[in-house]
């Protein structure tokens, strides 16, 4: 169980240090339960889970930090091909001003300017609500549109296309302003709209 659990469990980190420590960590597990890490060892990547699974890596960067180049290309194939079932995290809040460009990446820009978020802001701006969608411009809201279309909406591989939404779950440590705010209006249709059941455990901290 815990070789088969090395070998389907992936994870990003955009930071080295979270990086470094997850690769000990996830080793230690799965040595201690007995199991055999895959052989290019524990599948953590550094790389931006919000970078477009369609980017490549500069030349510089590939010339200069070969092994960087080859992770980053593996988690991309990961992105693109690797069906998820079951997607964890603990997204950082962070809401910034809908000017700031460089904030949201692939989710909410796409490789065309126009990202998979437009389906949380659509409806707002359907509604009448357009004033709130400022609300929307944070990290863990583009972190619960990546997580939708990784685990249901992914197309996969060639030999495993994507026709209907297939069975997953989302796991999320956020912030619980989407659960009432007029601005999120859309992602919550979208939730609503993905899972068959949502099962919420809200603790307030936001009151404290």
């Amino acid at each position: 169980v815990a070789t088969d659990l090395a070998n389907t469990t992936h994870a990003f980190e955009v930071l080295v240090g979270p990086y470094a420590v997850a690769h000990l960590r996830i080793s230690q597990a799965i040595q201690n339960a007995g199991g055999t890490l895959p052989q290019d060892g524990a599948h953590v990547y550094l790389n931006n889970t919000l970078e477009s699974p369609y980017a490549t890596n500069p030349e510089i960067l590939a010339f200069q930090f070969k092994e960087l180049t080859k992770e980053h290309e593996r988690a991309q194939k990961v992105k693109l091909e690797t069906p998820v079932m079951v997607t964890l995290g603990n997204p950082p809040y962070d809401r910034h001003d809908a000017e700031d460009t460089t904030r949201g990446g692939w989710v909410r820009y796409g490789d065309d300017g126009n990202g998979i978020l437009e389906d949380f802001l659509k409806p707002v701006r359907e509604a009448g609500e357009g004033g709130h969608l400022k609300n929307l411009y944070n990290d863990y809201v583009y972190f619960w549109r990546w997580a939708l279309w990784k685990t249901f909406e992914n197309p996969g591989t060639a030999e495993q296309p994507q026709s209907v939404p297939r069975p997953g779950v989302v796991c999320f440590i956020t912030a619980a302003s989407y659960l009432r705010g007029p601005g999120f209006i859309g992602m919550r249709e979208q939730m609503r709209r993905t899972f068959s059941e949502l099962w919420i455990l809200d603790l307030e901290g936001d009151n404290l």
